[in-house]
């Protein structure tokens, strides 16, 4: 068992809080839930569900912070929003950091207590927040550019100016062969599991056939179609 650790892009739009910050706030925020379901209840209050693309239209959440609730694995996604939502005429976006989960080795289901992210939404949140990859696969190491270091250039200057979102957006993703998800005997050796804890959905098999089966569908679209030749003189 490895762990790999990886440097952060930091969030140039989007605050974190935890959920007790946000209710204990004296400024007046506006909580929007963006989750499909009300599964997602962090923050306590009345909680309005929009999706997060209609959030920069509704024009009665201007003039306020807004409190964004979400599972956790759509902070790139908000984060590219956030531009937009703010020129709508909202005060601060602000990300609502989900509860840490604690892994120990006496779980009988590791699924019951850890989310799954799916290649797709790794590689979409593979840029944002601090990951840390544990390798529990039987590769002995983890080849794919994907668990590398993004090698920030000027580490020093995103520390200084990214702090609360470095402390606040702490990630691990367990990573294994398949869908086999490890006895809690094995999970004894594992320790300091940081923030969001996630299992890599289908394992190391899963994110080669998602990527095999992209790279054959942008290849796909990227061949001439019939008609689409231009003439033949």
């Amino acid at each position: 068992m490895t762990r790999v650790p990886s440097d952060m892009t930091p969030f140039r739009c989007l605050r974190f809080l935890n959920a007790a910050d946000i209710s204990s706030a004296d400024v007046d925020v506006r909580i929007v839930n963006v989750t499909r379901d009300d599964s997602t209840t962090l923050v306590a209050g009345k909680q309005l569900h929009i999706p997060l693309h209609e959030i920069k239209t509704k024009a009665f959440l201007r003039d306020r912070s807004l409190a964004i609730v979400s599972d956790g694995k759509r902070f790139a996604a908000l984060e590219k929003e956030c531009q937009d939502i703010k020129a709508s005429g909202i005060e601060d976006v602000i990300a609502v950091l989900p509860d840490a989960v604690q892994v120990t080795a006496g779980l009988d289901d590791l699924s019951l207590a850890v989310e799954k992210m799916s290649p797709q939404q790794f590689i979409a949140e593979r840029a944002y927040g601090h990951w840390q990859f544990v390798n529990l696969s039987s590769e002995e190491k983890l080849n794919s550019p994907l668990f590398l270091s993004l090698g920030a250039t000027d580490r020093n200057k995103i520390k200084m100016k990214q702090q609360a979102s470095r402390s606040g957006l702490e990630r691990t993703l367990i990573i294994m062969d398949d869908d086999d998800l490890p006895d809690a005997d094995v999970l004894s050796g594992i320790s300091e599991y940081r923030g969001q804890v996630f299992v890599l959905d289908g394992g190391l098999s899963g994110l080669q056939h998602y990527q095999s089966a992209a790279t054959a569908m942008a290849r796909a679209l990227a061949r001439p179609r019939i008609g689409e030749r231009g003439c033949a003189g």
